[in-house]
Order: C-alpha cells, then sequence, then structure tokens
C-alpha cells in the first residue's frame, strides 16, 4: 500500500472549511464536494461520472464480390458472393460500445445517488444546528 500512487483530489465548488462530501472519480480520484449549489453539485458530478463513451468508428459492412467465369465465351452469368466479415466486425464494435453506455448509465446512476445523499446529510446537519 505505501508503493501506491496518491490520487489527485479534485475541488469541486467555493471551498471554505470542511468538504460536506467526497464522489470517487472514473480514475480513482477524489472529486470533493463543498456546497449544495447546484452548479457546484453539478460540476462534481459530471467530473465523477467522467467522459461520455465515445462511439466506434464502423467500417462499411460486408462486401459483395461478383466472380466472372474464366471462359470469356461462356454463358454462365457471374457468380456472386457476400462475405459478412465487415457486419461481423462492426456489430461486435457496436456491442462493445453498448457495453460502454451501459457501465457509463450504471456509473451516473450511483454518483447521482451519492449526491442525493450528501444533499439529505447536509439538510439534516443544517436541521440540527
Amino acid at each position: 500500500m505505501a508503493n501506491e500512487p496518491q490520487m489527485p483530489v479534485i475541488i469541486s465548488g467555493t471551498h471554505t472549511g470542511e468538504p460536506i462530501g467526497e464522489l470517487e472519480g472514473p480514475d480513482g480520484q477524489i472529486i470533493s464536494v463543498w456546497s449544495t449549489n447546484p452548479v457546484d453539485l453539478a460540476y462534481a458530478m459530471t467530473q465523477a461520472i467522467g467522459p461520455i463513451p465515445s462511439p466506434p468508428s464502423l467500417g462499411l459492412g460486408g462486401q459483395v464480390d461478383q466472380i466472372y467465369p474464366t471462359d470469356p465465351f461462356s454463358s454462365t452469368p457471374p457468380q456472386i458472393i457476400y462475405d459478412p466479415a465487415g457486419d461481423v466486425i462492426n456489430q461486435q464494435l457496436m456491442e462493445g460500445f453498448k457495453a460502454q453506455v451501459s457501465a457509463w448509465n450504471t456509473r451516473a446512476q450511483a454518483i447521482q445517488a451519492a449526491i442525493q445523499t450528501i444533499i439529505q446529510s447536509q439538510k439534516a446537519a443544517e436541521g440540527k444546528k
């Protein structure tokens, strides 16, 4: 544990006193929440959720090949062959992208729940004063 690098702390909002909560960023960094101001909370939330996954670069898909008879005087029509390899690759890329988006959505919902917990605990703390 002593050899682990220290993760940076990202400060969101006007910081006075102690933070009212902390969130974990997408790369393990700590995002300190200092106020319940909606702008500060939105900033902390976007920092904690991380960037939206980028869609993959898709290829052109499958390929249609025509094979002509070798005999120029043949009356046989050309054969048409479809190679689905490009479509299969595109489908695999899209499945990976769907998994990334699903994970991002799950993380966003967890961060939203954490923000709501921070707000509720702050309201409870202010009510006791």
